[in-house]
């Protein structure tokens, strides 16, 4: 009996503890910069990421992760007038295309001054 319990309480703590090795990652680059994480209601939030050359400002793409779904999208930025612009296309969910129009409603003002702001700091 109480070698069942054991093995049962042995074999549930390694499958929990074991979860993080096998949880996937996002559907984007693991090494994009982190630039904003936006709460959308109690304790759930969406990660904003950025990916590309923060350097040159070259192929930059902004990444959504989190409660609202996945989101990519090209962007550039302009630092000296601190302007944020779709460049094309964006992605939601992975699969679904929306126009650039679209992909710029997703973007609050918070979200554009920390890409800004990150990029910018690069230069």
């Amino acid at each position: 009996m109480y070698n069942s319990a054991r093995f049962l309480l042995l074999f549930v703590l390694l499958n929990v503890c074991s979860g993080g090795l096998y949880a996937e990652t996002g559907s984007f680059n693991p090494d994009a910069t982190l630039v904003y994480r936006d709460m959308v209601g109690g304790p759930y939030f969406d990660e904003w990421y950025l990916d590309g050359d923060l350097v040159s400002g070259a192929n930059l793409s902004l990444l959504r992760e989190g409660k609202s779904g996945s989101l990519t999208m090209p962007v550039a930025i302009t630092c000296g007038s601190g302007v944020l612009t779709v460049t094309g296309d964006g992605i939601v969910f992975g699969h679904m295309a929306i126009s650039a129009a679209e992909a710029q409603d997703y973007l609050t003002a918070d979200i554009v001054a920390a890409v800004i702001d990150k990029v910018c700091t690069h230069r």
